[in-house]
C-alpha cells in the first residue's frame, strides 16, 4: 500500500514543531534540575511525571478517531464534534484541578491540568492539519515549546516548582484558546461515493478503542520499572531509562509521520474495502515475524551484557515500525480492525510484563528491553492470527 504524506516541505515543517518542542522539554527538564538540585527537583519531577499519563489518555484515542473518521465524514459535523469533545475534557480538567488545587493538592493539580492541556493542544492540532492548516499544528507546539523556556528563566529568576507549573498551565492554555479560535469549521458537501457521516456514539467507541494501544504500551514500560524496582537494579535502571529514551524518541517521530499519513490511508481503505487492509496487514505481519522471530530468540539466549541491550532495542525498535503500519491499516479498516489491534496490544502488555519479571532480575537493563521486544513480537502475532479471519487476498490500489 502506497502511503501519501503532505508536501516534504510541509512535513519537515511540522516535524520541526514537533522536534522543538520535544527538545525544549527534555532540555527544561535538566535545566532545572540543574538549577534546583535533586531534592528541590523531585517535587516538579514527581508531580509531572506522576501524571504524564493523562496526555495520552486525553490525546491517543481522540487524536486517531478523528484521523480515521472525519475525513469519510465528507463535513465538518464529525470535526466539531471532536473539537468540543477536546474543549469539554479540558473545561472539565481545570474544574477539577481548581477543587484539587483548594484541598491543598496544588502541584498535582496543576500537573494535571498541564497533562491535559498538552493532550487536547494535540488533537485540536490533529484537527488544523485535517481542515487544510497544518501550519497551526507547528506554530501550537512552538508556541508551548517558548512557554516552557520561559518557565526555566522564571525558575532561574527564583521562581518554585508551583510557580513554574502555574506558568506552564496559563502558558498551555494559552496555546489551546488560540488553537481553539483559529480552528473554524464551515461545512462541506460530502464527495461522491462517501457514505453517511460517522454517529458521535460510534465515534465515541472509536475514540476508546483506538486510545487502547499506546496506553497500554506506556503502562508495560511502567511494569517494567517495577521490576527493576523489584530486582534492586538501580545500576541498570539507569540504563533501561537512556534506551527508552531514544526509543520513545524514534517511535514518536514515526507515530507521528503515521498521523500524517492516515486521513489519506483510511480514504483509500474505505475505496479499496476492509479485506484489502487486511491482507496487506497479514502479508507484513508473515515478514515482521519472521524476521523478528529469530532474533528475539537469540537476543534472549545470549544478551547478558549491555552491549546486548543496545541490539535488543535496535531490534525492538523496527519491530515497532512494522507493528505501527500494521495497526494502522487495521484502525483504518473499520471497526473490527479497532479491535483487533486494541486485542493485541492487551497481548504486548501481557508479554512485557511476564518476559521482564523473569529477565529483568537475570539480564538487567537488556532483558527489560528484550521484555518490550517480546511485547512487539506478541503484538504481531496476534494480529496475525485475527487478520486471517479476512476474506480472499486482495491487494490495495497503487493511488
Amino acid at each position: 500500500m502506497t502511503v501519501v504524506l503532505p508536501r516534504p516541505r510541509i512535513v519537515a515543517a511540522l516535524l520541526a514543531g514537533r522536534g522543538i518542542y520535544r527538545i525544549a522539554t527534555y532540555a527544561g527538564g535538566l535545566a532545572l534540575l540543574h538549577h534546583w538540585g535533586s531534592a528541590g527537583f523531585a517535587a516538579y519531577a514527581t508531580a509531572v511525571g506522576g501524571l504524564a499519563w493523562l496526555t495520552q489518555l486525553v490525546s491517543s484515542g481522540p487524536e486517531k478517531a478523528a484521523l480515521n473518521l472525519v475525513p469519510l465524514s465528507g463535513g465538518a459535523g464529525l470535526a466539531r464534534f471532536f473539537r468540543a469533545l477536546a474543549a469539554g475534557v479540558l473545561g472539565l480538567a481545570l474544574f477539577v484541578a481548581t477543587l484539587a488545587f483548594i484541598g491543598g493538592a496544588r502541584l498535582y493539580a496543576t500537573a494535571a491540568v498541564l497533562a491535559v492541556g498538552v493532550g487536547t493542544a494535540t488533537v485540536l492540532a490533529a484537527l488544523h492539519r485535517l481542515n487544510g492548516r497544518p501550519l497551526a499544528d507547528s506554530l501550537g507546539f512552538l508556541g508551548l515549546a517558548g512557554v516552557y523556556a520561559a518557565a526555566v528563566a522564571a525558575a532561574y529568576a527564583g521562581a518554585g516548582p508551583l510557580d513554574i507549573l502555574l506558568l506552564l498551565c496559563a502558558g498551555t492554555l494559552t496555546v489551546n484558546a488560540v488553537l481553539l479560535a483559529g480552528l473554524r469549521l464551515p461545512a462541506a458537501p460530502r464527495s461522491p461515493g462517501v457514505p453517511a457521516p460517522v454517529s458521535r456514539a460510534a465515534a465515541l467507541r472509536a475514540v476508546a478503542v483506538l486510545g487502547t494501544a499506546e496506553i497500554l504500551g506506556v503502562l508495560g514500560v511502567s511494569v517494567l520499572y517495577l521490576a527493576f524496582a523489584a530486582a534492586d537494579r538501580a545500576d541498570q535502571t539507569s540504563l533501561f531509562y537512556l534506551l527508552v529514551v531514544v526509543s520513545a524518541a524514534v517511535s514518536t517521530g514515526w507515530g507521528y509521520l503515521l498521523r500524517l499519513a492516515q486521513p489519506t490511508v483510511a480514504l483509500r481503505i474505505e475505496h479499496a474495502g476492509e479485506s484489502a487492509a487486511w491482507s496487506a496487514a497479514r502479508r507484513s505481519l508473515i515478514w515482521t515475524i519472521g524476521l523478528g522471530a529469530p532474533a528475539a530468540i537469540t537476543v534472549g539466549l545470549l544478551g547478558r551484557t549491555a552491549a546486548w541491550a543496545y541490539v535488543a532495542l535496535t531490534i525492538e525498535i523496527l519491530l515497532y515500525a512494522a507493528n505501527a503500519v500494521t495497526a494502522l491499516l487495521l484502525e483504518a479498516s473499520g471497526a473490527r480492525g479497532r479491535r483487533w489491534s486494541a486485542a493485541a496490544s492487551v497481548a504486548q502488555l501481557a508479554a512485557v510484563a511476564g518476559v521482564g519479571w523473569v529477565l529483568v532480575p537475570v539480564a538487567g537493563a537488556t532483558g527489560g528491553v528484550a521484555a518490550l521486544l517480546a511485547g512487539e513480537l506478541a503484538r504481531a502475532l496476534v494480529m496475525l492470527a485475527l487478520t486471517r479471519r479476512s476474506g480472499v487476498p486482495a491487494t490495495l490500489p497503487a493511488s
